[in-house]
């Protein structure tokens, strides 16, 4: 369940990892046997979520990634 809500969380935050980690309180849910094996994603975030991956151009992202990749071997390579 950490995992999954973690997950929900990196697509509400457009893929960033700024974000706190959910307290479930698990372990109380747990005890009043209420403990759902899986967490339902959010219609709404679902919909964001999808809608800011079509947005992005695939090839221009990975080009980007690749010269950023570049840069820093450059940089490592001088130090």
């Amino acid at each position: 369940m950490t995992l999954q809500s973690c997950l929900l969380e990196t697509i509400r935050v457009a893929g960033d990892n700024t974000y706190k980690i959910p307290h479930l309180r698990k372990q109380r849910q747990a005890r009043l046997g209420i403990l759902p094996r899986n967490l339902i994603c959010p219609t709404e975030d679902y919909r964001d979520g999808t809608a800011k991956l079509s947005a992005i151009d695939a090839v221009a992202y990975e080009r980007a990634m690749e010269t950023e990749l570049d840069e820093l071997r450059t940089a490592d390579e001088l130090t």
